[in-house]
């Protein structure tokens, strides 16, 4: 795996202001699919170039095989211990890990600890669109309930419907 790259004629919006967000600030945070999103920075305060959220997911969250047509992904391993399976290749990722998955490759994930805490990073933004209208926002920065079933079939034709939209594939 390459650890460096020369990036190609890459420019940046004239427009764009420097953004922090202080330890203290307040964020929006969304509960989804049993687990919790804290959102750094999205579309709107990158100019669309990233999104970047931090994600707490229970053991055995695994999302559904796919691909994304539209963004790059970036995992940053905060806590706990994830395994990202990358076309045939499978990684164990741990605290300090960082992998980039560059779009068109196909990729899921599963939590093997008991949680897990990492940064997730979508460039450029726009898919954090589907966490945000479809995630329960809560002003509680933990961990769901448990869920106590599998997610009602109109919900799950939401997400379906909106990650097509988005440009998410299963593969």
């Amino acid at each position: 795996m390459s650890t460096t790259h020369e990036p190609d004629n890459l420019s940046t919006p004239t427009n764009l202001l420097p953004y922090l967000v202080p330890a203290a600030a307040p964020r929006q945070l969304r509960w989804y699919m049993g687990g919790l999103l804290r959102f750094l920075a999205t579309a709107p305060d990158t100019g669309g170039l990233f999104s970047l959220f931090e994600v707490e997911m229970r053991q055995g969250a695994a999302p559904p095989r796919h691909l994304h047509t539209h963004e790059d992904e970036s995992f940053y391993v905060l806590a706990g211990e994830l395994e990202v399976c990358v076309g045939d290749v499978t990684h164990q990722l741990r605290p300090g890990d960082f992998l980039f998955l560059p779009r068109q490759v196909p990729h899921n994930f599963r939590v093997l600890s008991e949680t897990a805490r990492f940064l997730n990073q979508l460039a450029p933004a726009g898919l954090e669109r589907l966490f945000l209208e479809l995630g329960t926002p809560t002003e509680r920065a933990e961990l769901p309930p448990r869920p106590t079933g599998p997610p009602p079939a109109e919900f799950l034709a939401r997400v379906q419907a909106l990650q097509y939209q988005l440009g998410i594939r299963p593969a």
